[in-house]
């Protein structure tokens, strides 16, 4: 799977990074956050306008009191126009702390 699910409750360190990879056009902004069961923690949104080709990378982490069974992802958005993610620079981390 494309995300994390935590084995037992507890208090998890999380955090990821990704590296923006142009298509054709460059977007107007890339924006980076963690999601719990889906929903985005405000908190953890992190953002650049005008992203440069491999260049641009952001970076977020929280520290998440997650309950057994509950999913954490990563969601990378673009506006205006797409792009890519340069698979070999990205990581999705975490720790039980």
């Amino acid at each position: 799977s494309n995300w994390f699910e935590a084995p037992a409750t507890g208090v998890y360190h999380l955090g990821g990074n990704v590296t923006f990879k142009a298509n054709a056009a460059l977007p107007a902004a890339l924006q980076l956050a963690i999601a719990v069961n889906g929903t985005l923690l405000d908190y953890t949104i992190v953002g650049v306008a005008s992203p440069a080709s491999l260049i641009t990378s952001l970076h977020t982490s929280a520290v998440l009191k997650l309950t057994a069974g509950e999913t954490v992802e990563m969601q990378a958005r673009l506006t205006t126009n797409d792009g890519f993610l340069q698979a070999a620079t990205n990581s999705f981390w975490g720790c039980l702390a």
